[in-house]
């Protein structure tokens, strides 16, 4: 798995075609991308090496508007077919290339280390930081603001370690079967997160709010 190593950190992501980004319903608002619901720190665009011209154009717009967009593996030297009518040739191409590489926001890297790299240097931080082998997680925030977090261990090893979540006070475990919560025994409260233990057996997973 290629990035694992970005998950084993607590990072998370969403599959997004190169023609949903040229769709209006995706729109950058204070270097986040946003869609609806949905909200995404950084854009990577994976070992591509074709790229639609309209599609280098929206990936120009966002990063101009802030978003960090990164390059992994392979950065896109060849147009693919496009929907703009005048233009997509491959020196059209080469021209938004050209100008989407010199921004201070994007970055070519080659593999896991120099991605964490790139991700640090744009200040994207995971929801959940930890550094746990064949951690997963996934976020929510409901409309009242509360943080629902699901942790899972996915390797055949039992875990034990400890994670800090995005959010503040008390957080307290769900029984996904049951619907009871009950605040965790120990935590520590910091500044806009909250520390806490993690012991999962293989391929057991908790929700904590």
């Amino acid at each position: 798995e290629d990035i694992a190593a970005l998950l084993n950190r607590g990072y998370s992501y969403d599959v997004l075609s190169t023609g949903l980004l040229t769709l209006d319903v995706l729109q950058v608002q204070d270097g986040i991308l946003k869609a609806e619901d949905a909200a995404y720190q950084a854009l990577i665009v994976y070992d591509m090496s074709q790229l639609a011209y309209d599609a280098a154009e929206k990936l120009l717009a966002y990063a101009k508007n802030g978003l960090p967009v990164i390059f992994y593996k392979k950065t896109p030297e060849t147009v693919k077919a496009t929907r703009v009518e005048g233009k997509g040739t491959q020196q059209d191409l080469e021209k938004v290339m050209e100008e989407l590489l010199g921004l201070p926001n994007v970055w070519e890297t080659a593999d896991d280390a120099a991605l964490l790299a790139a991700l640090k240097d744009g200040n994207v931080e995971p929801a959940v930081q930890a550094n746990i082998e064949g951690f997963r997680t996934v976020h929510r925030e409901d409309v009242d603001g509360t943080d629902y977090y699901y942790l899972m261990n996915q390797s055949d090893k039992k875990v034990s370690s400890t994670v800090v979540l995005e959010g503040e006070g008390v957080p307290f475990l769900l029984n996904a079967w049951t619907g009871d919560s009950i605040p965790a025994a120990s935590y520590k409260d910091g500044a806009g997160n909250v520390e806490i233990p993690v012991e999962l057996n293989a391929y057991e997973a908790m929700l904590v709010a």
